[in-house]
């Protein structure tokens, strides 16, 4: 997606709903039942340990990107680069399922 004068999309994809509640939007709005991706997608889920889990992670995620971005040669704390790793890892498993 590019942001400019309009939005433009130049090539789309299905996604998994956990995929958008850690990598869509720029703003996440939480709420007990569901969360809110850019006042427009609403992410539900029957377990809210999830969703929080989830909540949590896309914050450390923007986090260790933004470190990255600032300071491309200084390692991650061992934290994020846990975080970030599980994610790839868990993301792989549904690639091969």
């Amino acid at each position: 997606m590019v942001l400019s004068s309009q939005v433009f999309l130049r090539g789309c994809t299905a996604l998994e709903p956990e995929q958008i509640l850690l990598f869509g939007g720029y703003s996440l709005e939480s709420n007990n039942v569901q969360r809110v991706i850019d006042d427009w997608i609403i992410v539900q889920g029957s377990c809210d340990d999830t969703l929080d889990f989830l909540s949590t992670a896309r914050a450390e995620i923007n986090a260790a990107l933004d470190l990255k971005v600032m300071s491309p040669k200084i390692p991650l704390p061992e934290k994020q680069q846990l975080i970030i790793d599980g994610v790839s890892e868990c993301f792989e498993i549904l690639d091969e399922a």
